[in-house]
């Protein structure tokens, strides 16, 4: 597949209460059919598949990776406030030309 130039990512960190994951979940625009594909690695770089749990949207102070999923998909570059508070913030960057080619081929 042949994604466009330029691609988009954010971090999530999936925390317990003494113990937190953390992951980058990438997305690119595959330019032929125009169909977005979305990749999420865990800390040591190995590709875990995106699974949308139940999850409690009345949890303050955390956001969760449907959050994380919207974020990268409709708002764009920047940090994105989705609560009252800065923990609550997902941080939305550009991907370098060396991420795209890692991550996408």
């Amino acid at each position: 597949m042949a994604y466009k130039t330029g691609g988009l990512k954010t971090k999530y960190i999936n925390g317990y209460s003494y113990y937190s994951e953390e992951y980058t979940i990438y997305r690119a625009n595959e330019s032929v059919s125009d169909t977005d594909r979305y990749i999420m690695v865990n800390s040591n770089g190995d590709e875990v598949p995106i699974q949308v749990d139940a999850v409690d949207g009345s949890d303050e102070g955390k956001y969760n990776i449907i959050d994380c999923l919207y974020a990268i998909s409709h708002l764009g570059i920047g940090t994105h406030t989705l609560g009252k508070y800065e923990s609550e913030n997902v941080v939305v960057e550009e991907m370098t030309e060396e991420e795209m080619k890692r991550i996408f081929g």
